[in-house]
């Protein structure tokens, strides 16, 4: 004991830090010929409302099979280029919807919004600015949170939110609102998801994203993190006894209940009362995917009520898209995933363009 000195600490501390590198550079190799992964920088964040959101600014490198995209990203948490100015002679225009409308897996060139924002460039005269605000994993619950949050900088003429065949049971299971009151359509604010703030706090460090482009093993170990660590289920798995907020009753989950439309209605009513408030247009549409046997049934329910509805006009553009590819939506996919590939977005652009364009005269935008 008397012999042992800070020379001989120092020489422990070294071979500790060495041969756990080097552990981790075997468990690296070992992960990258046995378990091969992906490589993913986490892009979505949560608000602590427990709404989702784009990472504000930079990049984030997602591979999937051969794909390797790189998403980028601007002050309002948009995907695109850092912006300017918002000039107020521009008509802004913000899309909200999910990993479809966001163009997952695509270069931003490719996603139907970029083809959009060509079209209008060359075909408008008035100069218009498409804001691609969609969100993988969003659903309707999430837009009058982000909206409230973010939108009023972008200072949008018109919201265009481009319904999903997701997006209803999302709304059911976030539990970012709930119907108090049926019969008066009440939406009362709650959460499931909370997230832990050393996690917000991690996710915004430069090191903690580099590690993430650079190792498959730290891929795991995020997957990992985000499954069962990041946020805490404030419902308790939606507990009436043990929940912490405000909960549907057990019964209304079921889809032979009209509580998911209720809320649907209610949510999408929110979105209206948001554009009133800020001077904008809501215009509702679908991307086109559609397919009874691929949709959430509360989801297709409420696509079915919009279908029907006479009070606003909804872009319907499932019968379009499916007769373009004669029913086999396979092949506007990307390859062993769900998502519309090049042609499927180029497609659902092609089925848009002319339903937008009576809205987008000089007129309506003035």
């Amino acid at each position: 004991m008397g012999n042992f000195n800070l020379s001989d600490k120092s020489k422990n501390i070294f071979l500790l830090i060495t041969s756990s590198l080097l552990s981790l550079i075997l468990l690296e190799f070992g992960v990258r010929i046995f378990f091969p992964q992906d490589k993913k920088v986490t892009w979505i964040e949560m608000h602590e409302t427990g709404f989702v959101m784009n990472q504000k600014e930079g990049q984030a490198l997602h591979e999937f099979g051969p794909r390797t995209v790189h998403y980028t990203f601007t002050n309002e948490r948009t995907r695109g280029e850092l912006l300017k100015l918002i000039d107020s002679t521009d008509v802004n225009i913000i899309t909200i919807g999910d990993s479809f409308t966001f163009g997952l897996l695509l270069e931003q060139e490719d996603t139907f919004v970029s083809h959009l924002q060509n079209w209008a460039d060359t075909s408008i005269s008035t100069k218009i600015k498409f804001h691609n605000a969609a969100i993988g994993g969003a659903g309707i619950a999430d837009w009058p949170l982000w909206l409230e949050e973010y939108g009023k900088t972008i200072q949008p003429s018109k919201v265009i939110y481009f319904l999903n065949n997701q997006d209803v049971v999302r709304g059911l299971s976030k539990n970012l609102f709930v119907i108090s009151d049926t019969t008066n359509f009440e939406l009362r604010p709650s959460q499931r998801w909370k997230p832990r703030a050393f996690f917000q706090y991690l996710n915004q460090k430069n090191w903690y994203r580099f590690v993430q482009e650079k190792s498959e093993l730290a891929n795991i170990f995020v997957k990992i993190l985000w499954r069962y660590v990041y946020f805490e289920d404030v419902t308790n798995g939606f507990s009436e006894v043990e929940s912490k907020v405000i909960i549907p009753k057990k019964n209304q989950f079921n889809i032979y209940s009209d509580y998911s439309l209720i809320l649907s209605i209610a949510l999408l009513d929110k979105l209206k009362d948001w554009c009133i408030t800020n001077n904008c247009d809501l215009i509702v549409a679908n991307t086109g995917f559609f397919e009874p046997k691929n949709t959430d049934l509360h989801t297709l329910r409420f696509h079915e009520y919009l279908k029907k509805s006479s009070e606003d006009e909804y872009i319907d553009l499932y019968p379009c898209v499916a007769e373009f590819v004669q029913l086999d939506f396979k092949k506007i996919q990307i390859q062993n995933d769900n998502h519309p590939n090049e042609i499927g977005s180029k497609i659902i652009f092609e089925c848009l363009k002319d339903r937008l364009r009576p809205m987008f005269s000089n007129k309506l935008l003035q």
